[in-house]
């Protein structure tokens, strides 16, 4: 009995396991844009794993992490500073696109999306 209850367990993990990884879209590179203020600001940033999973954010000057990246199968929530100000941004991803929510530290708030460009 014990014999049976161990197989099982065991399958379920390896299940689990299969789903969970089967089913991260985030992986990669993605192109990102916001509109704040009648313009459009464009971004590119990059969730990668290893031992932890992480993101971080292209710029002119490098890169930088992404402050309070939170991610969950194909939900996402992290922090920028960008272009004078703070944002949190969540999204939702499917089908190599991210389409989310903003707001910055005003209070001040509106819609941003991303399109995969690699897997790198």
């Amino acid at each position: 009995m014990t014999a049976l209850r161990n197989i099982v367990v065991a399958i379920a993990l390896a299940i689990i396991a299969w789903i969970t990884l089967t089913s991260m879209p985030l992986y990669g590179a993605w192109q990102a844009n916001m509109q704040r203020d009648g313009r459009q600001l464009d971004f590119r940033f990059h969730i990668s794993s290893g031992r932890s999973i992480h993101g971080w954010l292209d710029t002119a000057d490098g890169s930088q992490s992404l402050d309070n990246f939170k991610f969950d199968h194909n939900l996402l929530s992290f922090d920028l500073a960008l272009e004078g100000h703070r944002y949190h941004l969540q999204g939702s991803a499917r089908d190599r696109r991210i389409d989310g929510t903003w707001q910055d530290e005003t209070g001040t708030g509106g819609m941003w999306a991303a399109d995969k460009v690699s897997r790198r």
